[in-house]
């Protein structure tokens, strides 16, 4: 690697791990006050959110870094805001419409309204990493962090509930909106003067995004799918245990998601970057040592994190704390594949694990609980790795010569 890409590396883990940190202190701080229930309650709406979120870029997100890491072309910035706001809109309208399906409703009819500053957000952040600024992105979304859990504090010592919350958390991403907007004025050259809107590049940018939409929208949906379903199939106590379990494992594979989201820019500028294997082997060991860790500390990092309450959730943090090496695996192939402008790959192998998960999910947790859930995500995790492997090496014996 040349130094440029290990001092982007270096931001992107350091400012994940301080962001993470924060976001699991806030986290901790929740769990502990709003106990199983509020904490279902909360990792429910946010997962909500999420999903709005990742509709509403619309896959805009990859297609601009590639564009402006590649061609230092900005131009589609204002196109993007207005795309996602547009989508964002209809999201929030279909909430209000069908809310009274839902089973947390109140609170989700609050913070559904955070996916405006969302927008913005996301369009800010679009441009720091495509010109490469990972130092302000990292800084950015660690403010992000500490901003909310600031709100976690507030929220406890006002003695509030999740609705008050929701309150709360949009204000935080609104500042955290404001704070991006600032940082690409400062860091990239005439940033405003890219703001040139037209209808005509709306359709364009669509059509050339659609894929990555499709791969952005499952990706997230097969990442939430759990804690949308569980509360409808085993309860928001249920819900909030396993999203204690889940929390950990996302905070663990924290280092090698930072270090492959600072090396996808390189791996769009050098097509030959990904068929040397830069890190590979580095970053599996590390998952695997944390996988270890993690399975053999179970209860103790259950119990000095959350508490008693959350003792349930040993069971599932056991068998999710092997999902990292799968999920290695998935990152990796799946920035390779949209790196080379090939998208299907990464699609088929996703909506083929999407609907794995969902069986399992439907089947496994009313009669396993929480094990039968953990069970349904590493099982859809491991088959998507598998299927990603392998249409990565048919890809590459069909182009290696005879």
């Amino acid at each position: 690697m040349n130094r440029a890409l290990q001092t982007n590396i270096l931001w992107t883990v350091v400012s994940r791990f301080g962001s993470q940190i924060l976001a699991a202190i806030s986290s901790l701080i929740l769990a502990r006050y709003l106990g199983s229930s509020g904490f279902g309650e909360y990792a429910f709406i946010s997962a909500v959110v999420m999903i709005g979120n990742a509709l509403s870029t619309f896959g805009t997100d990859m297609v601009l870094i590639r564009r402006i890491s590649s061609e230092n072309d900005y131009s589609d910035l204002s196109t993007t805001l207005a795309i996602q706001l547009l989508i964002s809109c209809l999201f929030i309208a279909g909430v209000f419409v069908f809310y009274s399906f839902l089973p947390v409703t109140p609170s989700l009819l609050i913070y559904v309204f955070a996916l405006i500053p969302l927008a913005f957000f996301t369009v800010f952040t679009i441009a720091l990493r495509g010109a490469q600024e990972m130092r302000m992105f990292s800084l950015l979304n660690f403010w992000a962090a500490f901003f909310q859990m600031i709100a976690a504090f507030v929220l406890v010592f006002q003695k509030q509930d999740v609705s008050h919350l929701s309150l709360l958390l949009i204000g935080t991403q609104t500042l955290a909106a404001l704070l991006g907007f600032l940082l690409c004025l400062l860091r990239i050259d005439n940033f405003l003067g890219h703001w040139q809107f037209s209808l005509e590049r709306v359709l364009p940018l669509l059509r050339s995004s659609f894929q990555m939409a499709l791969i952005g929208t499952f990706r997230l949906l097969y990442e939430k799918l759990a804690l949308t379903l569980l509360p409808i199939l085993a309860g928001v106590n249920v819900t909030g245990l396993f999203s204690a379990s889940l929390r950990v494992t996302n905070v663990a594979n924290l280092g090698h998601t930072s270090a492959l989201t600072a090396i996808y820019p390189e791996m769009a500028r050098d097509k030959k970057f990904t068929a040397h294997r830069t890190g590979l082997v580095m970053l599996l060991f590390t998952a695997a040592c944390i996988s270890l860790v993690l399975f053999l500390f179970s209860p103790q990092i259950i119990i000095v994190l959350f508490g008693d309450q959350f003792m349930e959730s040993i069971s599932s943090l056991r068998i999710l704390a092997w999902i990292l090496i799968p999920n290695f695996f998935v990152l990796y192939y799946s920035l390779a594949f949209v790196a080379q402008e090939v998208e299907r790959p990464v699609l088929r192998s996703l909506v083929a694990s999407l609907l794995l998960m969902l069986i399992l999910l439907v089947t496994l947790s009313p009669l396993y609980g929480l094990r039968g859930a953990a069970f349904a995500l590493l099982s859809a995790e491991s088959f998507q790795a598998l299927l990603l492997w392998l249409q990565w090496r048919v890809r590459a014996f069909s182009k290696s010569p005879e």
